[in-house]
């Protein structure tokens, strides 16, 4: 998706003059607001007012008027936007993807200790080489090589640089190799160069007009099915990390390096709370710093250790499993045993889903005096029981407390739902306090109303036939019996009655919960994974999995059954812990309950890369799902 997509002539011809060049970026405000689902902020749609008319003067200046141009090219399966995209096809006539990062900067400030990390008109910023190098191997990786052939490259182009920083610039990567491909060009430069250098400046030297049939295999691509953390785990912690963190994940990962340098070296205490919702790379940036952070020390002449908590018992053990032992041994615990336990020596924290922690000052307090330096991952809209609760102004408050230093970092861009930001700010207005309802019209997240558990049931099946691994999840509205024995079948606990829409025949639809124990055939085949594996191991697609079992995991295609502790009255929601099965809710008063409740189904709503199909088992609340979604055709 793009603000514009045409040649870089047609955009040159609009931008040219002031009055077209006005309504050219109007049209692109409204495009991005149609796209994104909010409208584009003030300071980014005066810096297209100022880069745009430069970048197209200098695509013009070097004879590159007919290449694709894509503006605010927004990255597949993130919410991360490319500023400016070209096509052309090389000699051999195989497509060519060109990156442009665009600044304005006439100066900045370099951090002492992270030359790649600065400060521009009191911003902190990637290096745009850096940030520019992130992207074109995102692109690299994400299309299916099968559909289309494609080399990617990229420029920084910054049009009011002078000299002088843009040698800065230059000299700052030679600390980094793998972004010293990505050329800097200045203000100097795109005044002064002949045609044919620019050309050659900006990465399009060889670059002719691509096809019609070229730019539409691009655009029709489909993205490749993103790398699974479990799967990389082993890799990342050995330091060999095949994971491309960008933009902010990869802002956040180098301030958050320079924050614990800077702590280490004048032996402050620091912490540090970073904030994001669902699928914006809390648990990615985590197992980064799990790997970085003891050669860094190492590096500094540092003791010190790095040590993993998370209350997540479910996403704990898919992590140790990852892991592999050996040397990983010991890196993860659980929050309050940690806590409890006799100080062992220097060590860094690395705590995530910390709004989960339970009695949370009381836990958080213990953990700051046991080390000098952690980072606290948590999203305060995923707190789900009555006993959790952990916010970024109780860490702060607590942090100060503690005569330690506090940084607050947040993450905005997600990897999730298709990397579709306009569905995770589509699902916050829906479940809130204070409803917004609108339909969903947008084609880059496939989410749809299923008009029965059995439709529900037959997308997951036709997904798991195809090799993929989907998954329903639904309210804590069954009984669970947790104590069966070992290798007894498994009870079709959650039980919906429905009605055919078509036949007016009554039916029910049945499902086990996802097991407590691991189940085998006779063969010895997987019948159900233990509980903690239900997101990911075989078989799980055949038991109904919960908040407990899905929260931190992500899985391609998901299913989400509503119960009735959570209906649509009116105009707004209404909530019933009589009628949830978990015990953590049995006292709570209904206005208690809804915002957990609330919380709950967002979560279990998030999970699905791919797509997502719900179904309400409340005849009101369906009605509102059909009125808003578009009806499940497959």
């Amino acid at each position: 998706m793009q603000v514009y997509g045409g040649t870089v002539r047609n955009a040159a011809q609009q931008l040219e003059q002031a009055r077209t060049r006005g309504e050219f970026v109007a049209n692109c405000a409204r495009r991005f607001h149609h796209l994104h689902g909010k409208p584009v902020g003030e300071a980014e749609r005066t810096s297209w007012l100022k880069s745009w008319p430069e970048l197209a003067s200098a695509l013009m200046t070097a004879g590159l008027g007919e290449l694709w141009l894509g503006l605010e090219y927004q990255l597949h399966g993130s919410g991360e936007r490319v500023d400016a995209l070209l096509l052309g096809a090389d000699p051999e006539d195989r497509l060519v993807a060109v990156v442009v990062e665009l600044k304005q900067w006439s100066a900045c400030e370099f951090f002492p200790h992270d030359p790649l990390q600065l400060v521009a008109y009191g911003r902190e910023c990637l290096h745009p080489s850096v940030q520019a190098a992130g992207y074109v191997d995102y692109l690299d990786k994400w299309v299916r090589r099968a559909e289309l052939e494609m080399l990617v490259r990229g420029v920084a182009l910054l049009h009011n640089a002078p000299p002088a920083l843009v040698n800065q610039l230059r000299a700052a990567l030679s600390s980094v190799p793998t972004s010293g491909h990505i050329p800097i060009v200045g203000a100097e430069e795109l005044r002064t160069s002949q045609p044919l250098a620019l050309r050659e400046l900006m990465g399009c030297g060889d670059l002719a007009t691509p096809s019609p049939e070229q730019v539409q295999r691009f655009l029709a691509a489909r993205h490749a099915a993103p790398m699974s953390l479990f799967d990389e785990l082993n890799a990342l912690l050995k330091g060999t990390p095949r994971f491309t963190v960008i933009g902010e994940q990869q802002r956040a990962y180098r301030a958050l390096m320079r924050a614990f340098d800077l702590a280490w070296q004048d032996r402050t205490r620091h912490f540090i709370g970073v904030t994001g919702g669902p699928g914006t790379g809390k648990t990615v940036i985590a197992m980064r710093l799990l790997a970085a952070l003891p050669r860094r020390a190492r590096q500094l002449d540092v003791q010190c250790e790095a040590k993993y908590l998370t209350p997540s018992g479910t996403l704990r053990w898919q992590l140790e499993r990852a892991a592999g032992g050996g040397v990983t041994k010991g890196l993860f615990a659980n929050v309050d045993n940690y806590a409890d336990s006799p100080l062992q020596g220097p060590e860094v924290i690395v705590v995530d889903e910390a709004q989960r922690v339970q009695d949370a000052e009381v836990t958080i307090a213990k953990l700051l005096r046991k080390s000098n330096t952690g980072v606290f991952f948590l999203d305060e809209r995923q707190i789900i029981r009555p006993n959790e609760g952990l916010t970024i102004a109780q860490l702060e408050k607590l942090a100060e407390d503690s005569k330690a230093l506090f940084t607050h970092i947040d993450l905005d861009s997600q990897f999730r739902c298709g990397g579709s930001q306009r569905y995770q700010n589509w699902l916050n207005d829906l479940l809130s306090l204070h409803p917004v309802t609108h339909p969903w019209d947008s084609e880059d997240y496939d989410v749809s109303a299923a008009p029965s558990p059995v439709h529900l049931q037959a997308w997951i099946d036709q997904h798991t036939a195809g090799g993929k691994v989907d998954r329903i999840a639904a309210g804590f509205c069954w009984p669970w019996n947790h104590k069966r024995p070992e290798q007894s079948p498994l009870l079709d606990e959650v039980t919906i009655p429905w009605t055919d829409p078509v036949t007016g025949q009554h039916n029910t639809w049945a499902r086990p919960w996802n097991a407590p124990h691991a189940l085998k055939d006779k063969n010895g085949n997987p019948i159900a994974p233990k509980s903690p594996g239900w997101a990911t191991d075989p078989g799980g697609h055949n038991q109904i999995g919960c908040i407990y079992t899905s929260q931190g995991l992500e899985y391609p295609y998901s299913g989400v059954i509503i119960g009735p502790d959570l209906v649509w009255r009116g105009e707004r929601w209404h909530a019933d812990p009589r009628r949830s099965k978990d015990r953590a809710m049995k006292k709570l008063s209904a206005e208690q309950y809804l915002p957990l409740a609330l919380n709950i189904y967002r979560v279990l709503l998030s999970r699905g890369s791919a797509g997502c199909r719900v179904y309400s088992t409340d005849p009101e609340t369906q009605t509102l799902l059909t009125r808003l979604l578009p009806a499940a055709t497959g």
